[in-house]
């Protein structure tokens, strides 16, 4: 028990030793420095099993017999090493993409392996999420050849709502450079962003008819505005565009909108709401809600479109193109009912949803009528029945690989089968005769790495490069990176290079054992090949004796006789 000091004096006071753990200091953390097919160049990493080297760098062979090194070193009982690859003149494949109206060059794609294997990175974009108009998808994957010969996506990645935005939490390039193990995303956008709205998708005949949808019955929506919060709007009794953004402004702690009527289909309006500092989003209100009456949010069949949206990489496949939405919802419902994909007709006999094939596209046929949206939800309606008819399709001709999507107010087909730079045909025909191929976007299937890539959304193809035997500088700048960034290791391993003639070989062995004498760690060296008998080895020539020049001989060792693997 604690001493209790009353008199002055020396007090004794006996304390339990407990347990002090000693931690053991390693000695078999070996680092190894030399080719490999694929993994980061010139960056030390740490692998705790022979898979963990293969699934970064692969066992491949590539000139070098580090894989081998390796491998050996974990089935003799290493459990930790670091790996560096380095080689002169490797290089990554990369590629430029390109953005919807092919105007202007947006991402640089590189591959964060550097070599030839970069060239089969393929990556596919698409729109459809929550948002298809502000954010957009990526897959990447690697092609690989099987067992049986056939081509496999391997490394595959896919990532889902990435934003252009440089603020957004997921931004495409911050948020992949992180967590991506394939490529590495540069931002390479010029363009100013342009202002982010959110536009009705109910068309009306003007300011007027608008105003008589809004009654106390059907007068609110939630508004949330540059990523603030959603704030629940009234319009019961406004009288002009001014009264609307008064309300709204009103409400919004931060930033402020802009109320007009945009251009709509056949001497129509649609409502718009912009901003020019950021992004609008609406959503239903809880009681006496307008959103769904006006179709106003992504979710109720508005058009949501980001400050940003203009700078996404364009989608692959066919894609309809939203400039062209309010000559589509112009059309009358009978002025097509045939679409042919790559040389397949479909029929679509259901498009006429409201018993009058002279109705507008834009005019719905759902029950009740008239329902909540006025039946003006026809642009959505018939996509649909398009993309069910094509997918049918898919079903019965097994020789059809194509794919149908409704990315909220577009159609996109996506190619299943066929060359990664396979760019499909589309038309329509049959009612009026109407040929819908210029409202659509014409893309390959996947954007290739390197230069085998086609088509008019991706430029600048660079082919990756596996690189030459590396020289004396590139183990130089290896030992100084290793100096930096490796707290502790206790041996170094050269594998032998097949490029590296003897002479080159055995100037490494004189850096490396100064490196080591540095560190406090043991070079491990390969005996030459021409040591094939103990009398050559031996030999004041060009035995042993030849590599004591230079070298720290008490951190560092060479083995006789070399080892045969069989």
């Amino acid at each position: 028990m604690p001493v209790q000091p009353t008199y002055p004096g020396v007090y004794v006071q006996e304390e339990p030793s407990g347990v002090r753990t000693i931690t053991g200091v390693s000695t078999s953390t070996a680092v190894f420095i030399g080719r490999a097919k694929q993994g980061p160049l010139n960056e030390p990493l740490l692998c705790l099993s022979y898979p963990d080297f293969e699934r970064t760098f692969s066992s491949v062979y590539a000139d070098s017999d580090l894989a081998r090194a390796v491998r050996l070193f974990f089935l003799n009982g290493g459990t930790k090493c670091y790996v560096m690859r380095i080689a002169n003149g490797a290089g990554a494949a990369e590629v430029t993409l390109k953005n919807e109206a092919g105007t202007e060059e947006v991402l640089n794609v590189k591959a964060k392996s550097a070599g030839i294997i970069g060239n089969l990175i393929r990556l596919a974009v698409s729109y459809d999420g929550l948002q298809p108009e502000s954010t957009f998808n990526l897959e990447v994957f690697r092609w690989k050849k099987n067992s049986q010969g056939q081509w496999v996506k391997k490394d595959m990645e896919i990532w889902k709502s990435l934003n252009m935005d440089p603020n957004h939490p997921r931004y495409a390039v911050h948020y992949i450079n992180q967590q991506s193990k394939v490529i590495y995303l540069t931002n390479i956008v010029t363009s100013t962003p342009v202002d982010g709205y959110s536009r009705s998708g109910r068309p009306v005949a003007g300011l007027s008819d608008l105003l008589s949808l809004i009654d106390n019955d059907y007068s609110r929506f939630r508004i949330s505005v540059d990523g603030g919060a959603f704030e629940e709007v009234d319009l019961y009794g406004v009288t002009d565009l001014n009264d609307i953004q008064s309300r709204i402004n009103t409400l919004l702690p931060t930033g402020s909108v802009t109320v007009s009527l945009k251009t709509g289909p056949s001497s129509t309006q649609y409502l718009q709401i912009s901003s020019t500092g950021g992004d609008v989003c609406i959503e239903p209100a809880a009681d006496k809600d307008l959103s769904r009456t006006l179709m106003l949010g992504t979710a109720q069949g508005g058009i949501e479109v980001s400050r940003f949206a203009y700078q996404r990489p364009a989608p692959n496949g066919i894609v309809f193109q939203m400039d062209k939405l309010n000559d589509f919802a112009a059309l009358a419902q009978n002025d097509f009912d045939t679409i042919t994909i790559n040389g397949v007709e479909i029929n679509l006999n259901k498009l006429n949803t409201t018993g009058t094939p002279a109705d507008p596209m834009y005019a719905d046929g759902y029950l009740p009528s008239p329902n909540v949206t006025g039946n003006n939800d026809g642009i959505r309606e018939k996509w649909n029945i398009i993309a069910e008819a094509i997918n049918d399709k898919r079903i019965d001709q097994s020789d059809f690989k194509w794919t149908a999507k409704v990315w909220g107010s577009r159609l996109a087909l996506i190619p299943g089968a066929d060359g990664d730079n396979e760019i499909g045909t589309l038309e329509t025909s049959g009612g009026g005769g109407t040929d819908l191929k210029s409202y659509f976007l014409f893309n390959v299937r996947y954007y290739s790495l390197g230069t085998t890539g086609t088509g008019s959304y991706q430029a600048n193809g660079a082919n990756g490069k596996d690189g030459d035997a590396p020289k004396q500088k590139e183990y130089k700048d290896a030992f100084e990176i290793l100096r930096k960034e490796v707290d502790l290791f206790n041996l170094l391993i050269l594998p032998r290079d097949e490029d590296h003639k003897l002479e080159e070989r055995n100037s490494l062995w004189g850096p490396a054992s100064i490196f080591c004498q540095e560190e406090r760690a043991f070079l491990l060296m390969d005996a030459p090949e021409t040591w094939d008998a103990v009398q050559k080895a031996t030999n004041p020539s060009d035995g042993v004796n030849s590599l004591r020049p230079g070298l720290v001989k008490d951190h560092s060792a060479v083995f006789h006789p070399r080892l045969i693997i069989r």
